[in-house]
């Protein structure tokens, strides 16, 4: 399960590197871009920049995560692994919004399971 999305996070995780630090582009960000203008379809321009900035926000937290407490703890990463999976859209489009909460509840429950 590990395996099948590293290649993507690591493909985002340069790419998100970059952005944080202000260095990179507008493709950069066309995937998150082009899930918004299909979520949002037409002039619905406030919906899609929205959708761009939580989008944007919640890629990061997912980059955080995988460099933090799920990069040392299996379960976690298994977790993390089970939402971007369930939350991949057509042409591999991730609703990194979704993944975040996904992991965050997953993380709760994960949480509460073990006491």
């Amino acid at each position: 399960m590990i395996r099948m999305f590293l290649p993507l996070v690591q493909k985002w995780a340069v790419l998100l590197l970059l952005a944080s630090a202000g260095t990179a582009n507008a493709d950069a960000w066309e995937d998150i871009r082009q899930l918004c203008v299909k979520e949002w379809p037409g002039t619905q321009y406030r919906m899609q920049a929205y959708c761009v900035k939580t989008q944007r926000e919640a890629a990061l937290t997912v980059l955080s995560i995988t460099q933090g407490e799920a990069k040392a703890e299996g379960n976690l990463r298994n977790i993390l692994g089970t939402c971007i999976e369930n939350w991949r859209g057509d042409e591999n489009q991730v609703n990194w919004r979704m993944v975040a909460y996904c992991y965050k509840t997953e993380r709760e429950a994960y949480s509460f399971m073990q006491q």
